[in-house]
């Protein structure tokens, strides 16, 4: 139960550091190209880890859609070609969690 308090306390720690909620529009700029990238995500516990991953990735800037399927342990994010994989894994990476780009 400690670890699984000390996820979800750094995934909302990163959602209020990212700015989810702010007037800024996380979404990709009308002319900008979207991609979309695959992830493995390793330390999910349950269906809450995968909606707070969604959650938390979902909220950098230029990020269009993540869905993360627990089962599976993948997620799979759209995004603006400007978006690094550094910049999404950062949003995520927790102690416990840790994402990686398939290759």
């Amino acid at each position: 139960m400690g670890k699984f308090l000390v996820a979800i306390t750094a995934v909302v720690l990163v959602v209020l550091l990212t700015g989810c909620g702010s007037d800024e529009s996380s979404s990709a700029t009308p002319s900008e190209q979207t991609v979309t990238r695959v992830f493995t995500v390793e330390g999910m516990h349950c269906q809450g880890c995968a909606t707070g991953i969604e959650t938390t990735v979902g909220a950098v800037p230029g990020v269009v859609s993540v869905s993360v399927a627990y089962d599976g342990a993948q997620a799979t994010v759209t995004c603006a070609e400007s978006v690094t994989n550094e910049q999404l894994i950062a949003a995520m990476q927790t102690p416990e969690l840790t994402m990686k780009p398939m290759e």
